[in-house]
């Protein structure tokens, strides 16, 4: 008991010093993209959001559907909105330190964790609803699953599933896969999670676009949205701030 208590020391350390930054860097500030998923937040959690909207805002389910659980919990706020983000926050730097120490011990897992723990823009961007700090976390602990976790279907499932959320966050992030595969050409053990990554992947994907087949006709409509935004002009929820009057 003791032992394992010891153990669970130098990732608390880091995790505090990560958290007393992050707080320290707590502005309050809600510029407009934040505005905006929050807004989706609310809607969500009074039973007024559809996936029927041509925002690509509104397809980034990952960054403010869970906020919508804490509203429902704790309130709309200031606080409460940076509660998601800053949670996610922390998971990374827990991450860093994890891989550290299992790829080449505790000193290493000290410096990784400490370095994005006290990186200034991670420790700004941790308590804003912006996708930034969403994307990485869920990429980079699955990434950190498939170099240093224990071979098998938990970890790949694990991999899997959040690679998936972070493509909902960012289609981009499936760039990893293809260095899964290069990856797992080398080394057989991570050839045997493969499919299990696979099964990941779909456990996110095929109930989300079955959910866009159902809600808008169209199962691909997500990805249409967000690849056609990238040539638009500015969305009309970004430059308005009357368009989310029930939250301000």
């Amino acid at each position: 008991m003791h032992h394992s208590m010891r153990s669970l020391v130098p990732v608390a350390s880091v995790l505090l010093v990560a958290l007393v930054l992050r707080l320290f860097a707590l502005s309050g500030e809600m510029g407009p993209d934040s505005t905006v998923y929050a807004q989706y937040a609310w809607n969500l959690l009074h039973a007024e959001f559809s996936l029927d909207s041509g925002s690509w805002y509104a397809h980034r389910l990952p960054v403010f559907a869970p906020v919508s659980v804490v509203y429902s919990i704790a309130g709309v706020g200031k606080t409460s909105t940076s509660a998601w983000p800053l949670l996610v926050s922390l998971l990374q730097v827990a991450a860093a330190f994890w891989l550290g120490r299992r790829l080449f011990g505790t000193p290493a897992g000290w410096i990784a964790g400490l370095v994005l723990a006290t990186l200034p823009l991670d420790a700004i961007e941790a308590t804003r609803l912006m996708p930034d700090v969403i994307f990485g976390a869920f990429a980079g602990i699955a990434g950190a699953l498939w170099m240093a976790g224990p071979s098998g279907r938990r970890t790949g499932l694990g991999a899997g599933v959040l690679l998936a959320l972070a493509t909902v966050v960012r289609p981009y992030a499936l760039l990893l896969l293809p260095l899964f595969v290069v990856d797992a050409w080398f080394v057989d053990d991570r050839r045997r999670m493969l499919p299990w990554v696979a099964a990941g992947l779909a456990i996110v994907v095929v109930p989300l676009l079955s959910v866009y087949a159902l809600e808008t006709g169209d199962p691909l409509y997500r990805w249409r949205v967000v690849s056609s935004a990238y040539s638009s002009g500015v969305m009309a929820e970004g430059s308005a701030f009357e368009f989310y009057p029930r939250l301000l």
